[in-house]
């Protein structure tokens, strides 16, 4: 896939996704990978998007081409923590 590829035509991404990743300025998967996943959360959260960690398990399959919920229990771990300090508080359980 190539840099240029428009976000919500990554596996985890659809329309609704893509909307809300292009409002905030991330419009390809080379802009998702500079964002990172809980980043790119973090960002839609601050302009009202509901999301959820959910959104980065997503974001995270969509970069390597795996399904949110197949996720290496390590990967969504780091996530996890990454979200964690993120919203200022102790690792996630």
């Amino acid at each position: 896939m190539s840099a240029g590829t428009p976000v919500e035509s990554l596996l985890n991404l659809g329309p609704k996704s893509g909307r809300m990743l292009r409002s905030v300025g991330i419009a390809t998967r080379e802009e998702l990978v500079r964002a990172r996943p809980v980043e790119a959360r973090a960002i839609l959260a601050s302009e009202g998007h509901p999301v959820s960690l959910v959104l980065a398990y997503a974001i995270e399959g969509a970069l390597s081409g795996t399904r949110w919920d197949r996720l290496d229990p390590a990967v969504r771990g780091r996530l996890r923590g990454e979200y964690s300090a993120a919203l200022g508080r102790g690792p996630s359980q």
